[in-house]
C-alpha cells in the first residue's frame, strides 16, 4: 500500500528537477498536500502550481482533480498496460509510470523512488567532492 507520493516538476529553462511537494493519504480519510521549498523556485521558473502556494498543509476529502486526471484507470489502460486500479490504494495507480504526461513536465513518484533519487544525488555529490580533492 502506497501512502505517500512526491510531485516533481522539470524546468523547461534549466532542465533541473524540482520537488514541489508531497501528497499523503490520511488514515482517517482524505489527503494532505504539503509544498516543499522548491515550489517557489519552480513558480519563478514558470511552473503552474496545482494549488495556490502556502506553507501550510492543504487538506482534501478526496483525491484532488490535478491528481485524478493523471491516473490511468480506464478499461483501455487496464487491458493495454495491465494497470490494476484499487480504490483503496489510489496512490499506487497515481504513481504508475511516474504519472508522466506528454503535455507537461510534472511527474509523481513513490517514496521509494524519491529515496533512491536522493541517494543517487548524494553519492554523485560525494564523487564530485572526491574528484576535486
Amino acid at each position: 500500500m502506497i501512502n505517500r507520493v512526491f510531485l516533481l516538476w522539470q524546468s523547461y529553462k534549466t532542465k533541473e528537477i524540482l520537488l514541489l511537494g508531497s501528497l499523503t493519504k490520511k488514515e482517517e480519510k482524505g489527503y494532505e498536500f504539503k509544498y516543499e521549498k522548491d515550489a517557489t523556485r519552480a513558480q519563478s521558473l514558470g511552473c503552474f502550481l496545482p494549488f495556490p502556494y502556502t506553507e501550510d498543509k492543504i487538506y482534501f476529502s478526496t483525491l484532488p482533480t490535478f491528481f485524478t486526471q493523471r491516473m490511468l484507470i480506464s478499461n483501455y489502460n487496464s487491458k493495454k498496460y495491465g494497470v490494476k486500479y484499487d480504490p483503496t490504494n489510489e496512490l499506487a495507480a497515481l504513481a504508475y509510470k511516474n504519472s508522466i504526461k506528454n503535455s507537461d513536465n510534472f511527474s509523481i513518484i513513490t517514496e521509494a523512488v524519491y529515496q533512491s533519487l536522493k541517494n543517487s544525488q548524494n553519492s554523485s555529490k560525494e564523487s564530485k567532492k572526491t574528484l576535486h580533492r
